[in-house]
């Protein structure tokens, strides 16, 4: 008899479950539909997200615009995308700095990185620095804080990285270095130095940064680099950017 009435109890408990599973999955079908109807227009489709999100310069600010140039690859012709709506800060963002840009094209069918004009959605600072020069072996901490690694490329001249930092009201060291030892290498050996020094840990934050190589970057010698990064996330530790000959 105690068999029969496990039985039972199971077989309840099974239905109860499915039941529990079919009302979550009502539930969650409800909150989608109204999300998609959220988004719709009055009387137009459903609404499109074509925002883009880049690295890119500051090239002029016509009276009452901004102009900036972006880039898809690391050799390609920079695309020049014009906001005529939008003025900067050019004390925030002078001529030649670099930003993260988050925009879109009006027309949502236009192929991404096409030059023309541009709806600016939001605009940030990032690190702007030159590439330091000195020897590694100065510089034992280089890799004493290491950095949680989101994507590290090449535009141009300029080495670019995407990382989480741990947060910290006090300075740190946070730049790109080349070796010094190695400057006239094929691949000169480059560091992202970034030491926290003493500060406790804390919570992380997102950080771009963009760092102009350029005074490495067009030595006839240097046939690419090599850039070192020490993060929490990433067994690589090297990455090596060619030089297109």
């Amino acid at each position: 008899m105690s068999s029969v009435f496990g039985s039972y109890r199971r077989l309840a408990a099974s239905r109860e479950r499915s039941a529990q599973r079919r009302w979550r999955m009502l539930i969650m079908s409800i909150a989608v539909l109204a999300a998609l109807a959220g988004c719709r227009d009055n009387d137009g489709p459903f609404a499109s997200s074509a925002r883009l999100t880049d690295i890119a310069e500051v090239v002029d600010a016509p009276e009452g615009g901004s102009r900036f140039a972006v880039m898809q690859g690391e050799d390609s012709e920079p695309a020049i995308l014009y906001a005529p709506d939008y003025s900067l800060n050019d004390t925030d963002f002078p001529v030649g700095s670099r930003l993260l840009l988050i925009y879109h094209y009006p027309d949502l069918a236009t192929p991404a990185y096409s030059s023309g004009n541009i709806t600016v959605d939001a605009v940030a600072k990032i690190n702007n620095d030159l590439l330091r020069v000195d020897p590694i072996a100065d510089h034992p901490e280089w890799d004493s804080s290491p950095v949680y690694l989101y994507a590290v490329w090449r535009s141009g001249n300029f080495i670019n990285v995407h990382s989480r930092l741990t947060y910290s009201t006090s300075s740190r060291q946070f730049m790109l270095m080349v070796d010094k030892p190695t400057v006239d290498d094929d691949f000169p050996d480059l560091y992202l130095v970034h030491d926290i020094h003493d500060a406790p840990d804390s919570f992380t934050r997102q950080n771009y940064a963009s760092f102009d190589i350029s005074s490495l970057w067009n030595r006839k010698s240097c046939k690419g680099v090599r850039v070192n990064i020490a993060s929490t996330n990433i067994p690589q530790k090297s990455f090596i950017f060619n030089k297109p000959q």
